[in-house]
């Protein structure tokens, strides 16, 4: 019994450890999301180190992709939408104090005949931390999305291909939106979902926005309300919004056990 009880402490004691001597990892870039519109153009990306310690940050450029519900990121030149032959950075790496910003360019020259939309990510990679006096060794990222795209060159269309509806336990309803987007750059998309009953009272909303996508790729969202229905039929309405044209709406009849 006792041995069990020394071995109890023991391994809390090096959790206890562990967890004081982790770095706090903390770096900050401004923007998120960065527009080219065709021509050479510069644009300035600010990293912070937010953390009580130096950072010694790489700089690098990848692909990526919207797929399902979320991003993939690939190797340059791995995606058909990818923009890396037109686009470099000022800096390769940086070091930051705690508290110290820099600021990084980002060119993009693309060539004069491109159409649709292209992606890309400048990422901003850094290792805190020693292996040396207990001290673990931890890494993170964070990145700039970088879309381009000719003035006035572009199609924007798109369809919602599916409506998803679950029911968990708590009768809470789960819904899940999938839309193709049919043009040849990146849309982004708002709107909202609702639940109405069938005198037309409106039960629950949600709202989103920042819904991404790009061309020919499915992408999907999953929403969950918030509110409790009694057992019974509903109509769910679904309005999505792309900036051009009419919002697209879709309505689906629901049963709530």
């Amino acid at each position: 019994m006792n041995k069990k009880i020394n071995i109890l402490v023991i391994i809390i004691t090096s959790i206890l450890l562990l967890q004081s001597s982790i770095y706090a990892f903390s770096l900050n870039v401004e923007p998120t999301k960065m527009f080219f519109y065709g021509g050479n153009e510069t644009k300035s990306i600010i990293v912070k180190n937010n953390g009580k310690e130096n950072m010694a940050i790489s700089i690098y450029l990848r692909d990526w992709e919207y797929k399902g519900k979320g991003k993939v990121f690939l190797e340059t030149g791995k995606s058909k939408y990818s923009l890396y032959k037109w686009v470099s950075v000022s800096s390769t790496s940086l070091n930051l104090k705690p508290g110290e910003e820099k600021e990084v360019n980002v060119t993009v020259k693309p060539d004069s005949n491109i159409k649709g939309g292209y992606v890309g990510v400048v990422f901003f990679e850094s290792q805190i931390g020693t292996k040396d006096k207990g001290k673990v060794m931890i890494s993170g990222r964070i990145g700039t999305l970088i879309f381009l795209e000719p003035v006035g060159k572009v199609t924007r269309k798109g369809n919602i291909t599916q409506v998803k509806t679950t029911q968990a336990k708590d009768k809470k309803v789960e819904t899940t939106l999938a839309f193709f987007n049919e043009g040849d750059s990146h849309i982004f998309l708002k709107g909202n979902i609702v639940i109405v009953d069938y005198q037309g009272n409106i039960l629950d909303k949600i709202k989103f926005q920042d819904w991404g996508t790009l061309p020919k790729i499915p992408s999907e969202i999953t929403k969950r309300f918030t509110k409790e229905l009694l057992p019974g039929n509903y109509v769910l309405v679904a309005t999505v919004d792309m900036d051009i044209g009419k919002p697209l709406v879709i309505e689906k009849n629901i049963t709530v056990k």
